[in-house]
C-alpha cells in the first residue's frame, strides 16, 4: 500500500470510529457541540493507543499477503517436480547449462534439493560429493529451508565455497528478474462462508453502510424510542470498519463467484 493510501485509510477509519462514538455520546449528552468535542477526544485517544500498539508491526518489513500466497504456491508446486525440471526453470534466472541434475555456470555449480523437511548437514555433504570431481570454485545449493547445522556444514566445505539459498532467497531472485514458473491452472474451490463474508464485508459496501447508519441516526431524532435506531446504526458503522480494514474479506473477487 502506498503512503497516500495508508493516510486515506487512517483518515477514513478515524471518521467512521468518530461517527460511532458520536452516536453513543449524543445519546447521553444534550449539547451537540459538547458531544462533538467529547467524541473527538475519545476517538483521538483510541487512535493514539492503536497507533502506538501497532507501531512495531507497521515498521516491520514483511511480505505482503499476495507475495506470501504466491511464494507458497510456487514452491509447493516445485516441491513435486524433479530436480531436473526445477533446474530447467532456474536456468532462466542464473543462466548456464543443465547437465543431468546439476546446473553448470562458468566456475559455479548449482544443485537443487527441495524437500518438505529442512535441509540437513548430510544433504550438504552429499551435494559436495556429487560435484567434487568437477572442482567448482563455488557451489549453490537450492532448498526450501535449512537447519543452522546445514549452514555450518556448508561453511566447512574443504574446497570451494558453498552457499545455501532458501525459498525466500529464490523468490526474491524471481521477483528481481520478473521470472516465475508457469503453474498449472487450479480449480477455484471456495467455501460458501468465505464467499458470503466477502460479499457482506467487501470494501465496496462501506459507503452503503455509512449512508444507512446516517439515515438511522437522522430518523432517531423524530422517534420516541431512538435507542434501537442507534444500536443498529452502530452495528452498521462497525460493519463499515470491518469492510474497509479487514483484508481477509476483500481477497475474494465476488464477481468471479457469481
Amino acid at each position: 500500500m502506498t503512503r497516500a493510501g495508508a493516510i486515506f485509510n487512517f483518515i477514513l477509519s478515524f471518521l467512521i470510529a468518530y461517527a460511532l462514538v458520536f452516536v453513543w455520546v449524543r445519546f447521553y449528552v444534550d449539547s451537540i457541540w459538547l458531544t462533538a468535542v467529547i467524541a473527538f477526544g475519545i476517538t483521538a485517544a483510541a487512535a493514539a493507543v492503536f497507533w502506538l500498539a501497532t507501531a512495531k508491526r507497521r515498521n516491520r518489513k514483511a511480505e505482503s499477503f499476495k507475495d506470501r500466497a504466491r511464494k507458497n504456491k510456487i514452491f509447493n508446486y516445485m516441491l513435486y517436480c524433479t530436480a531436473e525440471e526445477n533446474l530447467d526453470f532456474f536456468v532462466k534466472i542464473f543462466g548456464g547449462k543443465r547437465e543431468n541434475d546439476i546446473l553448470l555456470l562458468d566456475d559455479m555449480v548449482i544443485l537443487c534439493r527441495f524437500a518438505h523437511s529442512k535441509l540437513m548437514p548430510d544433504a550438504v555433504v552429499e551435494a559436495h560429493l556429487r560435484v567434487k570431481l568437477l572442482n567448482p570454485a563455488k557451489i549453490l545449493l537450492l532448498c526450501l529451508d535449512y537447519m543452522p547445522q546445514a549452514e555450518q556444514a556448508a561453511a566447512n566445505v574443504p574446497k570451494g565455497e558453498m552457499t545455501l539459498l532458501n525459498a525466500d532467497d529464490l523468490y526474491r531472485k524471481m521477483k528481481k528478474n520478473g521470472v516465475f514458473p508457469a503453474l498449472p491452472e487450479e480449480a477455484k474451490r471456495q467455501k460458501r462462508l468465505p464467499v458470503l463474508l466477502s460479499a457482506a464485508f467487501n470494501r465496496k459496501k462501506v459507503k452503503s453502510y455509512i449512508f444507512s447508519a446516517a439515515a438511522l441516526v437522522f430518523a432517531s431524532i423524530f422517534i420516541q424510542y431512538s435507542l434501537y435506531y442507534r444500536i443498529f446504526a452502530s452495528i452498521l458503522l462497525v460493519a463499515a470498519l470491518v469492510s474497509c480494514f479487514n483484508p481477509s474479506f476483500n481477497r475474494i473477487n465476488v464477481k468471479e463467484n457469481n
